[in-house]
């Protein structure tokens, strides 16, 4: 249900006033949504529409000259829209076999990650030695032996952790070299990220990481990732 009444959009001036009326159009679709990732995707452009439209009114009530006190309604009716836009986050189970099943695929994500990690560390030779000279033969990154490697680690460490994921877009990708930047509100959105294109992308981190035994030292001579001291 919608926090704003007709009544209240009445203090809005005429342009803000249809601006409002669409967020709120849509929010009212985004009650509709049986799932709780489009409710979310949804409530974050509304809130960017809504947050856009509260600095768009501000600077008009600064270049006005209007007084707190004639800006108060339509700010209050801003700030109930925004409380609307928080996004849901999903209810944990906290069965039995859910807790079970949580400690297993941690178990089975840490063993791929250790093992793999292992595994760059005693190869690592063939980084510094044989790729070098395929990369002079016209070998690019993502066909390289660890790259390659390094690429289906990241895809079992994923399966192993019980995620499922989808890609979009990546045909809009062209042949040439990209910086990428990402937020990643899970620690596995790095593997995600690796796992979800054969070209290898080589990360920057925060130098904490790369100082744990095995799994550090994979990440930056195993993988080639650097590190950033903060």
């Amino acid at each position: 249900m919608s926090p704003v009444t007709p009544e209240m959009l009445t203090v809005f001036p005429d342009e803000f006033k249809t601006r409002m009326k669409a967020i709120l159009n849509n929010l009212d679709e985004v009650y509709k949504m049986e799932s709780f990732q489009r409710r979310n995707a949804a409530r974050r452009r509304l809130h960017c529409e809504n947050e856009t439209l509260l600095m768009d009114f501000e600077d008009q009530g600064s270049a006005l000259g209007l007084k707190p006190a004639e800006t108060a309604e339509v700010l209050g009716t801003i700030a109930k829209v925004r409380k609307e836009l928080e996004l849901e986050t999903m209810p944990i189970s906290t069965g039995t076999l859910t807790t079970l099943f949580m400690f297993a695929r941690m178990s089975a994500f840490l063993t791929v990650l250790m093992t793999g990690g292992a595994i760059n560390m005693m190869t690592l030779p063939i980084r510094y030695t044989l790729h070098p000279v395929l990369k002079r033969l016209g070998v690019r990154n993502e066909n390289l032996p660890l790259d390659v490697f390094n690429y289906f680690l990241c895809v079992f460490a994923v399966v192993a952790a019980g995620v499922r994921f989808r890609v979009e877009g990546l045909e809009g990708l062209g042949s040439r070299p990209y910086i990428g930047l990402f937020t990643h509100p899970s620690s596995l959105d790095p593997f995600l990220i690796l796992a979800s294109t054969s070209k290898q992308p080589k990360m920057i981190g925060k130098l904490e990481v790369f100082l744990i035994p095995v799994l550090g030292w994979g990440l930056r001579f195993g993988m080639g990732c650097i590190q950033m001291n903060r």
